[in-house]
């Protein structure tokens, strides 16, 4: 790992698709990478400076709250009070600390169209082009999303879809739908119906033709996620994660002091855990989550990761062919598993506090700020000096600074597409 110049008193990180950003103690976002679709959330003015413009971090502005929210913010701007920043495909949301969430970006579905959210109507799009085309495009500053029906405490998003667990401790989702990750019963005939391909009466090429309405009301609105065979729906969320196509949660029901797992969406790998390969279109509970008391979840690609609350176990499931599971020494090529396997580590007494998932590598801290990694290693993401897999978990021995190198305690971790994050404390100060 390399550090970043340019940043200091950072406080979280979160690693997107081809893109990343850091949170300092501020309140203040600063983005880098890949500007595709409006992710960065910040504009990039010429294309003589694009590049320069991507690759240093350079802060998120224009945090201002809608009037029409179901709450009241009390400053008209909100820049320097984020407290949580998350990163997916090719859209990033902010949290701040009155409990709003603002997004930029947007959402690709099958076929490489491109939506957004609706701005507030009290804060349009200030390109009348946009406003004009809007949900279709991309955002590259972020706007309220103003339709929470109360405050957010946490995050999340993953290819084309994004969640919150709100302050009463439930669960709302909004985005693109491909395979059920919204957890609302969304089929493929409304799918279809969001766009209609209509030749032109001369026949050279199509029209798109967007419902807008049906976009607005079962895709980009907030709406409480469905959960399967429980009658009263007020589950206690402890933690969700955005895959590719799918979502993974750590709940409980009201009342219930038991922990368990729920997954909806793509499972053609097993990634939700649910002992089959059925996709599903609202939250099923994993019966292999059972009496394993998971509170935290992350989602990659095709797989996923458990850990437990005393930070005595790692569970993974879903696609294993690069060894993202991190549980056997060769893995066949198309290998995956469709219930929580235990991850094994050569420190049996290691106690974790926090896990991660990229595309298709895995992460996870350690109490004592020790960081391990496995599964895909190209492009350098597992941060071992080389591009081989790591079959196992392993452990990154050294951080190097632009000074040289230094041990360092790892406070946080997060996993792109192709690169990782971590948050580490320099201990040699």
């Amino acid at each position: 790992p390399r550090m970043i110049r340019n940043l200091s008193n950072v406080t979280h990180v979160s690693a997107g698709g081809l893109f990343s950003a850091a949170l300092t103690n501020e309140g203040k976002v600063y983005t880098w990478g890949a500007g595709d679709q409006g992710a960065l959330g910040r504009r990039i003015s010429s294309a003589e400076d694009d590049y320069d413009q991507q690759i240093v971090p350079k802060q998120v502005e224009g945090l201002i709250p809608s009037r029409k929210a179901s709450f009241k913010v009390d400053q008209p701007r909100e820049d320097s009070s984020v407290v949580q920043v998350a990163t997916g495909g090719t859209q990033m949301l902010l949290l701040t600390l009155s409990g709003s969430v603002y997004i930029s970006g947007g959402y690709r579905d099958g076929d490489s169209n491109y939506f957004r959210d609706l701005p507030p109507p009290d804060i349009p799009d200030d390109d009348p082009v946009k406003m004009k085309a809007a949900p279709e495009g991309t955002r590259d500053q972020p706007r309220h999303v103003w339709q929470m029906s109360q405050r957010a405490t946490a995050i999340d998003c993953g290819q084309s879809a994004n969640a919150a667990i709100l302050e009463d401790h439930t669960l709302v989702t909004w985005g693109w739908d491909n395979k059920g990750e919204l957890a609302r019963k969304i089929s493929d005939d409304e799918r279809k119906d969001v766009l209609r391909k209509v030749n032109r009466p001369d026949g050279k090429g199509y029209d798109k033709i967007v419902n807008k309405q049906l976009l607005q009301d079962r895709f980009l609105k907030p709406l409480p996620a469905l959960w399967d065979k429980i009658p009263n729906p007020k589950m206690h969320v402890l933690s969700v994660s955005c895959g590719d196509s799918f979502m993974v949660v750590a709940a409980r029901e009201q009342g219930s002091g038991q922990s368990q797992v729920y997954g909806t969406g793509l499972n053609k790998d097993g990634q939700l855990g649910l002992g089959d390969t059925e996709d599903r279109s609202v939250l099923t509970m994993s019966e292999s989550s059972r009496g394993k008391h998971i509170v935290e979840v992350a989602a990659g690609l095709h797989h996923s990761l458990f850990l437990d609350l005393f930070g005595a176990a790692i569970y993974a499931s879903g696609a294993n062919g690069k060894s993202q599971l991190g549980i056997c020494e060769n893995p066949g090529w198309g290998d995956f598993k469709t219930t929580l396997q235990p991850v094994p580590f050569e420190d049996e007494r290691a106690e974790f506090v926090s896990i991660a998932a990229g595309e298709s590598h895995s992460m996870a801290v350690t109490r004592g700020g020790d960081v391990y990694t496995w599964g895909f290693g190209e492009y350098g993401k597992l941060g071992h000096g080389r591009d081989a897999d790591e079959n196992r978990p392993r452990w990154i021995k050294k951080y190097i600074k632009s000074s040289g190198s230094t041990t360092g305690y790892t406070l946080e971790v997060s996993g792109g597409a192709q690169h990782s994050c971590l948050l580490v404390k320099d201990t040699s100060k």
